[in-house]
């Protein structure tokens, strides 16, 4: 088993840990414990801010344990938590465990995103991080298909198989190098001066964009219970259409990592913004299943680009860091709390129906004018 396989491996399973544990905890508080869509954005904020500081933490805490020691920490924590909401399976330790979990496992991507970038080319860089996107993404709708069956059949089920899966990650984590091996800073492979700072601000332009996209995706995940639902869709066939995005969004990052046309243009992020703003209105306003499942499309399609591309520009920056991941985690993480958070002001302010669309209006009007601010200093920048 070669060293990438490994470290896909790890990312593969500790994503089904994640979806099931996380995405999944949603749907059962709303079916186990009629918890109300109020209830289920203050978890998602709860869990988003614990993401961000987890984000933040990562290179700190890999730089005194080092990256492989804290990989294996991590993992090792995750199986009691599992394992305690299995056997508690209650609102507290659910909502707690899920905090916990989302705090511990935004300290791993990072670490994981440096260990197969380090020591790389631009091209290869691509490649690998392409590999990474389709990895977690296909592992992302396998976890939401089968929380549903397991909410409906076996609720415990949904704690006990994420604690049988965290070994597998952390045995993997045994057999890697204590360190990622980095390309000196004078390296051929390394981009000049006036290449690092386009790609700085394309970087800049497409975290803006990215932090739209989770701050419209991830206020979603905590309501799509319930709007479904409202639709007459049982819980079996909802986590089905909440994975709908999941599969588009394996299919961009196909795409994506199959070719470079990408590279060095800032056009796709102005179009992500568009699609992600009209697919998250669709859902908040859908009267059918039909405009879900296109809402779901729009932003299934759009959301992958903005991760992909500022993961790349993040690594290539910054020389595939832990640091440089962490930033990137931790804008992606800022959106999980940000975007809840907003949905529960507008409904303080104008209610339940109108309430996530003027709540996340002003944050789409941010990210939209940040982005193409730093678009166009980018475009004043030579390209290699």
């Amino acid at each position: 088993m070669n060293r990438q396989f490994r470290l896909l491996l790890i990312t593969f399973t500790a994503t089904l840990v994640e979806t099931l544990a996380w995405r999944g905890s949603y749907f059962f508080l709303k079916e186990q414990f009629l918890f109300t869509d109020e209830q289920n954005l203050l978890l998602a904020v709860s869990s988003g801010m614990a993401a961000v500081i987890g984000a933040l933490m990562s290179a700190r805490i890999s730089r005194w344990l080092s990256p492989r020691y804290t990989l294996i920490t991590v993992y090792v924590l995750l199986v009691f938590i599992c394992v305690i909401q299995a056997i508690w399976t209650g609102p507290v330790t659910i909502c707690i465990g899920t905090t916990c979990m989302m705090l511990l496992m935004l300290i791993t991507w990072p670490i994981l995103e440096s260990y197969l970038s380090a020591g790389l080319s631009a091209l290869d860089i691509s490649r690998s991080i392409g590999r990474f996107n389709i990895t977690w993404a296909i592992a992302m709708p396998l976890g939401m298909i089968s929380a549903g069956p397991l909410i409906q059949y076996i609720p415990r089920g949904l704690y006990v198989l994420p604690a049988v899966l965290v070994f597998i990650p952390l045995l993997l984590a045994f057999s890697l190098e204590q360190q990622p091996q980095h390309l000196s800073k004078d390296h051929d492979d390394r981009p000049d001066g006036p290449t690092t700072s386009r790609y700085y601000w394309l970087m800049i332009a497409a975290r803006w964009t990215m932090l739209l996209n989770t701050s419209l995706g991830i206020s979603l995940a905590p309501l799509l219970p319930g709007i479904l639902k409202g639709l007459g869709v049982k819980v079996v066939w909802a986590t089905a259409v909440a994975g709908v995005q999941d599969a588009l969004r394996l299919f961009m990052f196909i795409i994506m990592q199959r070719t470079t046309r990408w590279h060095n243009r800032g056009r796709l992020l102005a179009m992500a913004i568009i699609g992600l703003i009209i697919g998250v209105t669709l859902i908040y306003t859908a009267s059918n299943i039909w405009m879900v499942v296109a809402g779901q499309i729009l932003i299934g399609a759009c959301g992958p680009m903005t991760y992909y591309i500022a993961l790349y520009y993040a690594m290539l920056v910054h020389n595939a860091s832990v640091e440089a991941g962490g930033a990137h985690e931790g804008v992606a993480a800022l959106g999980l709390a940000v975007g809840p958070g907003a949905v529960i002001l507008g409904t303080l302010v104008v209610g339940a129906t109108l309430g996530p669309i003027v709540g996340l209006a002003p944050i789409c009007a941010l990210c939209s004018i940040k982005c193409v601010r730093s678009l166009h200093r980018a475009r004043f920048r030579p390209a290699q």
